[in-house]
């Protein structure tokens, strides 16, 4: 930052020193609900950083060093595990949490490109689901038997709203694809909420490292319209809740 004065004379540069790349308090998070402090094995995670690194880097396939930036995790074994990373910024870090981990207690290990090593406890759960979201919509889309596509969330003139999903009105209904994370290994069955209504038969399919898509059908004859709370359960875990237009 410069500064000038009435003449238009400026002085030298100012700087500012932010101090030593940093973990923020519980720093660990969900990757899709950004909740704090637990993470399940083989899913997409977050650690919430300051000023850990001069540069952005991002990786379409998981890597061990991005902007410079090493992570690791050590179970409750004492185990150390690289853990590769999609997304270096230096305010957050992304990446995948291995699927060797142990359930139980455990650290987070994080080498910026200069410093210390910073390491921060956290807890490692067998399930720890969570919906990804674009503007509080899940991300994903739905089709119908005909092959027509409806994405659940829809983007004209730089202004993004939740899609009416025409359920009703489509002989058999819809079936939807809703993209997520942390169901562990074993996960158990998985389960859609939406509203009050519970539906099973969902499928689970990997998308990409740390993120599965859930299949499931939505009958024609699905009492519930409008807006309506969208959230995927498991017997060990609860994801965040989101939000779908039922038409």
């Amino acid at each position: 930052m410069k500064i000038s004065d009435k003449a238009g004379n400026f002085s030298p540069p100012a700087v500012f020193d932010f101090g030593p790349p940093a973990l923020l308090p519980f720093a660990v998070r969900n990757g899709a609900s950004l909740a704090r402090g637990s993470v399940a094995p083989g899913s997409l995670f977050r650690v919430d950083t300051f000023n850990l690194t001069s540069s952005t880097e991002s990786a379409a396939t998981p890597i061990p060093i991005l902007a410079g930036v090493r992570m690791s995790v050590v179970d409750q074994e004492g185990r150390i595990h690289a853990a590769s990373l999609t997304t270096a910024r230096p305010l957050y870090l992304e990446g995948i949490m291995p699927l060797s981990v142990s359930p139980g207690s455990a650290t987070v290990q994080v080498q910026a490109p200069a410093g210390p090593l910073l390491s921060q406890p956290f807890t490692i759960s067998r399930n720890s689901p969570g919906l990804l979201s674009d503007n509080g919509t899940p991300t994903g889309f739905a089709w119908d038997s005909k092959g027509n596509v409806f994405p659940f969330i829809i983007c004209l003139a730089q202004s993004c709203n939740a899609n009416q999903l025409p359920v009703s009105t489509t002989p058999g209904g819809l079936h939807f694809v809703v993209y997520a994370t942390g169901f562990g290994v074993r996960p158990g069955a998985v389960r859609i909420r939406i509203g009050t209504h519970t539906l099973s038969g969902v499928h689970r399919r990997r998308h990409r490292a740390g993120v599965d898509e859930l299949h499931f059908d939505v009958p024609q004859d699905f009492p519930l319209r409008l807006y309506q709370a969208i959230s995927a359960e498991t017997p060990r875990g609860e994801s965040n809740y989101l939000w779908v237009y039922v038409k």
